[in-house]
């Protein structure tokens, strides 16, 4: 799939952490990090549950073509009240537009990559804990992930790959990793 010469196309000089493992550093600055930071700080606690039980109201209709509440009640979808203020989509940032943009110019030579845009922020609480998943459980067609990380005053937190056991520390402010 994605190839080193991607990344260079668009002005990203990644780090090959493995075969389909690329780390960009310095995609973000410490302002842009800034920026997106004071607009999550801008939502309330309410926007937060709301977002998430929105986003899974979208997802069913994607993914299952029906209501999520029916599906519920059938006992097919459930929601999980782990996620329910951890996610929120961000709105009218420009940044995100033009990392979106980037993103498309990135994986315009694979047709059968579909990009729906980043703009999904996820937050973490001190000692809570995001259990082993794939982002690719939920939804089968996802083939890449991507991650942001704004802030680094946090302690420990990595990211596991088993498949190929790798293993990447959370210490990538600024940076944009593919996986």
């Amino acid at each position: 799939m994605l190839q080193l010469s991607d990344f260079e196309r668009v002005g990203w000089v990644p780090e090959v952490l493995d075969d389909q493992i690329f780390l960009a550093r310095g995609v973000l600055t410490s302002n842009e990090c800034a920026e997106i930071l004071t607009e999550l700080e801008s939502y309330s606690e309410e926007d937060w549950s709301r977002s998430y039980v929105d986003g899974m109201r979208e997802y069913s209709m994607r993914q299952f073509g029906r209501p999520m509440e029916e599906l519920i009640e059938e006992g097919v979808f459930t929601l999980d009240t782990a996620w329910a203020d951890k996610n929120i989509t961000l709105q009218n940032i420009d940044l995100i537009c033009r990392i979106n943009e980037t993103i498309s110019a990135l994986i315009e030579s694979y047709p059968m990559l579909e990009f729906r845009g980043l703009g999904n922020a996820q937050r973490q609480y001190t000692g809570a804990e995001l259990k082993l998943h794939t982002d690719g459980d939920s939804e089968p067609s996802v083939v890449y992930a991507v991650i942001f990380y704004l802030n680094d005053d946090y302690i420990d937190g990595q990211l596991y790959f088993p498949p190929v056991s790798f293993e990447v520390c959370c210490t990538y402010r600024q940076h944009l990793l593919f996986s």
